[in-house]
């Protein structure tokens, strides 16, 4: 009887131990990212003016969370003093953030030279608040260029 009492102690001692072991894991809750929201922003970037290469510049707000920005040329065609058309014209692209006199002040890295296409020309992860883009001409342009700029963000 000893023995029965003995193993039935051996055994409640291990169940109790058991339960003891068990590791609980806690969850967080999922915070659902921040909708992406695909900005088109078009323009005109005028002719030279006696030789100086024009510019002009578009703004945009990066939402709440902030997060990953991409900014596309998509589109770029030149009306030349005949009338003709050139479809596909590369421009200066830079990405930067708008001052209170309305000048967008580029970053050092935040700039290209870019033909119209598919894919991304800048990219880059920004913090909630309003930026710009400047799209200017470059050497060679002779006429106004009609332009057309995806971006796209949080």
């Amino acid at each position: 009887m000893r023995i029965r009492h003995l193993a039935f102690a051996l055994a409640g001692v291990a169940l109790a131990t058991t339960g003891c072991n068990q590791s609980v894991t806690l969850y967080q809750p999922t915070v659902p990212p921040e909708a992406l929201i695909t900005e088109v922003l078009t323009g005109t970037v005028a002719a030279p003016v006696t030789g100086v290469l024009q510019n002009t510049i578009k703004t945009y707000s990066v939402g709440q969370g902030g997060g990953q920005v991409t900014v596309t040329l998509t589109s770029a065609a030149q009306t030349l003093p005949d009338g003709s058309v050139q479809p596909t014209v590369p421009l200066g692209v830079g990405a930067g953030t708008v001052t209170a006199g309305g000048v967008c002040i580029v970053g050092a890295n935040a700039y290209v030279a870019a033909t119209p296409g598919a894919g991304p020309h800048l990219s880059g992860s920004l913090a909630a608040g309003t930026y710009c883009i400047q799209v200017s001409g470059l050497t060679g342009q002779v006429g106004p260029v009609v332009f057309s700029i995806t971006v796209v963000h949080p």
